[in-house]
Formats: C-alpha cells, structure tokens, sequence
C-alpha cells in the first residue's frame, strides 16, 4: 500500500467515527422531519467515502428521499424553502 492509501483508510476511520457520533435534535411536524446534530458533511467526497462504506457493509442506508437543506454561512435559517435536496442517510452496521 502506499502512503496515499493509508492516508485515505485514516480519512474514513475519521469519518465512520464522526457518522457514529451524529444524532437526532428533534423531529419537525408536519412531515416527521428529523434534524441531525454533528451530521457529516455533504459533498462528493463524503459521498463517495459513504458508498465505499456500504460496499464494505459497515453502513447502510436506512431511508431514501429525505429531505436536507444547509444553514447559512452565519448558521441562521434560510429564507424561503428550507430543503433544497433529497437524499438517504446512513447508520452504522455491526461491522461498522
């Protein structure tokens, strides 16, 4: 293995601990909404570590099509409609 690929294992060592460490605020109504706190970042590459992770079976998803927004960058409310996105959100296995 070269140094590049253990640089990439520790990045997803980090990451499978910040996934194990997200948790549900609160549920918004109407819609049973949850908002997660310490949620991981969404991008390509978290993205493409989470897929990773499932081809290892150490996450999966639960549920497809929820919904997702960001703060803003002062982590206020954005105005207007709030969720701009859908998506799954992951959980850990027993192996994960």
């Amino acid at each position: 293995m070269s140094i590049g690929d253990f640089k990439k294992e520790w990045e997803f060592r980090r990451l499978l601990r910040k996934l194990s460490r997200q948790r549900v605020a609160l549920v918004l109504q109407p819609g049973n909404v949850w908002v997660i706190e310490k949620a991981v970042e969404d991008n390509a590459e978290t993205d493409s570590a989470l897929k990773t992770f499932y081809m290892r079976g150490w996450v999966e998803p639960i549920q497809n099509a929820v919904p997702r927004g960001k703060l803003t960058a002062d982590g206020k409310l954005p105005q207007g409609n709030i969720f701009n996105q859908t998506g799954p959100f992951y959980r850990l296995t027993d192996s994960g």
